[in-house]
């Protein structure tokens, strides 16, 4: 796919093929000090933060529903 780098990103997020962190976090999951997991996605070229959660498999699921409802046309 040749376009904008915006265009690239939105065409590997539709297709769930962002990259993992080096850690190993799903797409828009990193670790805080604390030991829980944040949330984050971005939109428009800015950092959006979607919350603290206690297990990977929580902030994963709000960091997907969130670049799903994004990639509708929703706001978050």
């Amino acid at each position: 796919f040749e376009g904008t780098q915006k265009d690239n990103g939105r065409d590997m997020a539709q297709k769930g093929r962002g990259p993992r962190s080096r850690r190993g976090l799903p797409f828009g999951v990193w670790s805080h000090r604390n030991g829980s997991f944040g949330a984050t996605i971005w939109d428009s070229g800015r950092s959006v933060y979607l919350g603290l959660y206690s297990t990977v498999e929580a902030a994963a699921a709000v960091a997907k529903g969130a670049k799903e409802k994004m990639l509708k046309g929703e706001s978050c």
